[in-house]
């Protein structure tokens, strides 16, 4: 920008010829196409200067440049946003589990409780040097060495001993199972968006963890596959890269017999999942990907 500042400095008597100055330019062109114009206005002078032309050539050699570019970006302007998409893959995906969501027997927010009871069930939980420590019905599990089954960040799993806090429980009377969310408070900056989920199951009192980072916070459970068998939607965050463009990878996962939960795959050994690549950019379409058991997204 500066570069282009100084050619127009420089050659400035003769857009007072044609009573252009660079604030109206650039209102003309806007920013970035005023810096691409006056490039080219460079290469005009050079070979007018080259070849001895007279300042009149030098003008009309301008002129075709300035309305030659106008025409040209406002043509590519119009291009990129006729190819814009505007499927609302967020709405959909959220419509669709919806459909699939298995109704909780109670929910309970917690507001700084050590001990909740609800039921026929006590759990009283606390933190300490080895994580959280949660006793439920005089079962006591701990987040110390526990690793979430499903990758939280990238191609990284993560620990859940970074949580110090039960921030919501979930009763699922008929399937047997309670739920925590796990967070930290009080959190700053990236671990604002960190988020752990237990599931315990209270008949064969076994476990399984997840994790989220910055794929929001909920504790949910479905039946995708219309078996009667429960089933978890973990998120995987796959971080902006160079382009701009964030990848949320949902898989899912399903109780097995003795209580815990584990990737579904059918007989073929295929797993199930579905991506959401999207960018803050508006010129940037959303892209939906998907092997799923069902069809998310509504064709067109």
């Amino acid at each position: 920008m500066q570069v282009a500042i100084l050619f127009f400095q420089r050659y400035k008597f003769i857009f007072k010829k044609l009573r252009f100055s660079s604030v109206h330019l650039i209102k003309f062109f806007g920013k970035d196409s005023f810096v691409q114009v006056i490039s080219a206005l460079l290469l005009a002078v050079n070979v007018t200067y080259h070849f001895k032309m007279t300042d009149k050539a030098l003008i009309f050699s301008i002129l075709i440049l300035i309305f030659g570019c106008s025409r040209t970006t406002d043509q590519t302007t119009d291009a990129t946003i006729d190819n814009v998409e505007t499927t609302d893959y967020n709405g959909q995906i959220e419509k669709y589990l919806e459909t699939k969501r298995i109704e909780p027997t109670l929910i309970l927010n917690n507001n700084e409780r050590t001990i909740i009871e609800f039921l026929d069930n006590k759990i009283r939980w606390q933190e300490n040097e080895k994580g959280i420590e949660i006793t439920i019905n005089g079962k006591t599990i701990n987040t110390v060495d526990k690793i979430t089954l499903n990758n939280v960040w990238g191609e990284g799993k993560d620990s859940v001993k970074f949580a110090n806090y039960v921030s919501q429980v979930k009763l699922y009377e008929y399937q047997n199972l309670i739920g925590f969310m796990l967070t930290y408070v009080p959190c700053t900056g990236l671990g604002c968006g960190v988020n752990y989920q237990v599931w315990y199951d209270t008949k064969t009192e076994s476990e399984s963890y997840f994790g989220r980072f910055n794929t929001g916070f909920d504790l949910e459970l479905y039946d995708f596959n219309n078996d009667n068998k429960v089933d978890y939607l973990s998120k995987t965050f796959n971080g902006r890269n160079a382009t701009l463009i964030d990848t949320t990878l949902f898989e899912m996962f399903s109780q097995t017999e003795d209580g815990k939960f584990a990737k579904f795959r059918n007989d073929k050994g295929d797993s199930f999942w579905f991506k959401h690549i999207y960018s803050e950019s508006d010129s940037i379409p959303d892209k939906f990907e998907e092997k799923w058991v069902d069809q998310i997204i509504e064709k067109r």
